[in-house]
């Protein structure tokens, strides 16, 4: 069976279930069934699905499922056999239903100002609410019956029962755009079902749902759709957009067809795909190549598109939602209100900075609330973070209220909260106008202390460091050697690092993947077996841990590239706001490379690479960071982390020996405990030093800390407890307070023992509970 042909099942299959679903909403409320003939088995079967404990249908519920239904595809297994699959459409089009709750919240808050001075059937009337991305109406739903809800309490509309109600806002006042055809009939089976009035006809609410492409399609053409409304513009927009970046995803694409393909990434990915494509596909590529043309050709005709001239200034791939941001806000009347579903990329990425500026400059954004996916609100990453913005088309530059971290589909009006001013913004912000995760004012002031008294290094500065990628992990996967194939030739490490075989002439160089990095530690993992994400990593016994890649290289190959032998400093890319540390640089070995997801330091010398290091690992760096980081750490934040002012030249020096010694390997050996404890102390004493550069004082250094909730405990971690990282650095300060902090003093305020489990990984922690 073709893919067309699966296509076209899967979506009779679809049509079929939502029909019986819509059948068995409107059969159970006295309406007629208009889809097609009854089938008796069928209303029931789906009456059962779609019932609550108290024996209620909701039609918010059956228009959820139509949603997940979306992000199903029909596919064939190993044996030929047709089965229910994920949807590439899942990701290629950002199909991810919106939870009714998150729906109701955005609606109440979106419609308080659109409604303030409703008084009369006729001010309703003039009252218009779009969703540019209808899918199954979740958002016109909750609009109908929150209006209504609201309207009902005022004196004005005392006459008019809900249900009336609810057919005056469904007629009058409900828009919607949406490319499924399927979801636009599901949306107004369930709109009407809703008011539940069988005498009632919706001639306007007809007119009013559109199936069409809100982004693709040109604002005459929304004029030609909605004569009536669309050059006045609508009062509110409320939408969650599509999510997906418009370039072709090999992982998002194939991974529907065969689920293994999640666990495989760059070469592994490339020689699997090729290996089992005719099994895949059941042909040829045709089916990714249309795939691919179709996104490449969207991508071209937006990016070209007059009507989004903020998205033709952005960097990078296109992202949809940005596309319709821009279209949300043209659509919107003068003063109308917008409640958006966005990636939080809008708020920190760099692709977003004119979109930035955008919600800056033209409109007057009132709220955002960002929300962590740790709840799996949504059915991605729980480390995922998505916002939602409320905006009204009017001059900008009031304060913002803000909330961030929000976990929970309800937003208690107790959540802490922050106000964001222009100012603030304009100073924290930087060239790339970013928005900072600042959860409490005293965060806030923190923040902004240290952007007014210092700023981060100017293009020009040679403080200021520049990255390179030496290897991509996918691009250059055809030179990689694997390690139990190098193992087989003979391969062992020299002293120097490189890898040598009797019965070679080739020399291999370690290739790095992020996960090899730690803080002031190059051999924080050492490979054991697998591909992939599946990968087996070990942790070594602390201070004894030697390269054991995943992959090598050539030396010849890595020479070609441009690469030359020499230590310098390198960071994981991809990490988290949420680790136990998000900041994690290493100096790297003179004989090894890297692969694209750790970046090098490059035209800064060793001795100025070393103050970095020490400056990038610290609590403090790691706290600013922490501000804007979602799941990677991208060159461009660099460019927004101030360096201090005043740092002197003695509290220079110490810095740079004492990043220096944490990234020798020890020789000769000490045991865990010791070796752990003497690094938690030199590093310990580096955070105090730069937190004194930037004057930071012990009640802020708390609340800093309360970022770290590992790191807090980590003192547990041991079988014979360390000292609280609290206790400790409050002890170094006092001493760097008295100018009688350096290399000599640094080990006398305690044994190193005491101080080991302190800024230990738990799984180095777990060597010190095997040697007690």
């Amino acid at each position: 069976i073709g893919a067309d042909v699966r296509h076209e099942l899967h979506g009779r299959a679809v049509t079929l279930t939502m029909n019986a679903a819509v059948d068995a909403l409107h059969n159970a409320k006295g309406l007629p069934t208009e889809s097609r003939e009854q089938n008796d088995v069928e209303i029931s079967l789906a009456a059962e699905l779609f019932q609550y404990s108290d024996g209620k249908i909701l039609a918010s519920q059956v228009g959820t499922t139509l949603e997940r239904l979306r992000g199903l595809s029909l596919a064939l297994d190993k044996q030929d056999q047709l089965i229910v699959a994920t949807s590439a459409d899942q990701r290629s089009r950002g199909v991810y239903f919106t939870p009714p709750e998150l729906a109701d919240n955005m609606v109440r808050t979106a419609l308080k100002s659109a409604l303030r001075n409703v008084e009369s059937v006729e001010d309703l009337r003039d009252v218009a609410i779009l969703d540019p991305a209808v899918g199954c109406g979740a958002f016109l739903l909750s609009a109908m019956n929150t209006a209504a809800e609201i309207l009902s309490k005022k004196s004005s509309f005392s006459d008019f029962d809900i249900a009336k109600l609810r057919y005056e806002i469904a007629n009058y006042c409900i828009y919607g755009v949406d490319i499924d055809p399927v979801a636009v009939a599901t949306t107004r089976a369930l709109l009407v079902a809703e008011v539940a009035c069988p005498s009632l006809t919706f001639d306007k609410l007809d007119k009013h749902l559109h199936i069409g492409d809100a982004i693709s399609s040109s604002l005459k053409d929304w004029e030609n759709w909605f004569p009536d409304r669309a050059r006045l513009g609508f009062t509110v927009v409320i939408t969650n957009p599509p999510w997906s970046k418009l370039r072709p995803l090999r992982h998002e694409f194939f991974e529907h067809i065969d689920s293994s393909v999640r666990q495989l990434q760059g070469k592994a990915l490339g020689q699997y795909l090729n290996k089992n494509i005719s099994n895949l596909l059941h042909s040829d590529w045709s089916d990714w190549s249309d795939y691919a043309q179709r996104t490449i050709e969207l991508s071209s005709k937006l990016r070209a598109s007059t009507e989004y001239s903020v998205n033709q200034k952005a960097f990078g791939d296109p992202d949809l939602y940005k596309f319709f941001i821009e279209r949300s806000i043209a659509l919107l009347a003068k003063n109308g209100t917008a409640a958006l579903l966005l990636p939080s990329g809008i708020l920190r990425a760099k692709g977003s900075t004119a979109l930035r500026k955008l919600l800056r400059e033209n409109v007057k954004v009132t709220e955002i609330s960002e929300y962590i996916n740790r709840k799996k609100i949504f059915d991605i990453h729980s480390m995922y973070r998505f916002t939602i913005i409320f905006l009204e088309k009017k001059p900008g530059g009031a304060k913002i209220l803000a909330r961030f971290r929000q976990t929970e589909l309800t937003v208690s009006s107790s959540a802490p909260s922050v106000r964001l001013e222009s100012r603030f913004l304009n100073v924290v912000g930087g060239e790339y106008g970013l928005i900072p995760e600042v959860c409490t004012t005293e965060e806030k002031n923190i923040l902004w202390k240290i952007y007014r008294r210092h700023s981060p290094p100017k293009k020009d500065s040679t403080d200021r460091p520049t990255f390179n990628r030496e290897l991509d992990m996918t691009n250059h996967s055809k030179h990689f050697i694997e390690n139990d194939f190098a193992i087989k030739q003979g391969f062992e490490p020299s002293v120097d690092g490189r890898w040598i075989s009797p019965t070679s002439q080739d020399i291999l160089l370690p290739l790095y993947e992020g996960r090899m990095v730690h803080q002031y530690d190059h051999a924080a993992k050492e490979y054991q077996s697998g591909q992939g994400r599946s990968a087996k990593w070990s942790t070594p016994i602390p201070g004894r841990g030697e390269i054991i890649p995943h992959f090598f290289v050539t030396e010849c190959f890595a020479l070609s590239t441009g690469w030359k032998p020499k230590e310098r400093v390198g960071y994981c890319e991809i990490s988290g706001h949420a680790n136990a540390r998000t900041v994690l640089a290493a100096l790297i070995p003179e004989h090894a490379i890297c692969g694209n997801k750790v970046s090098v330091i490059k035209h800064l010398t060793l001795d100025d690479s070393l103050l970095w290091l020490a400056y990038a690992n610290s609590l403090l760096v790691d706290w600013i960071m922490r501000r804007w980081v979602s799941t990677t750490i991208n060159h461009f934040y660099w460019e927004n982390i101030p360096w201090p002012k005043d740092l002197n030249d003695a509290d220079r020096a110490f810095i740079k020996s004492a990043a220096a010694k944490l990234s020798k390997r020890q020789s000769p050996y000490d045991s865990p405990a010791v070796w752990l404890g003497k690094r938690a102390q030199l590093r310990a004493a580096i955070d105090v030093v730069i937190m004194g550069a930037f004057d930071i004082s012990d009640e802020e250094r708390e609340i800093i800390l309360r970022d770290f909730p590992q790191l807090r405990q980590a003192y547990f971690r041991s079988a014979q407890s360390s000292l609280p990282i609290r206790e400790l650095l409050s002890t170094y300060a006092r001493l760097h307070g008295q100018g009688l902090l350096d290399l000599n003093t640094v080990h006398d305020v305690c044994s190193s023992e005491q101080c080991a489990a302190t800024y230990a990984t738990k799984s180095q922690a777990a060597w010190l509970n095997k040697e007690e």
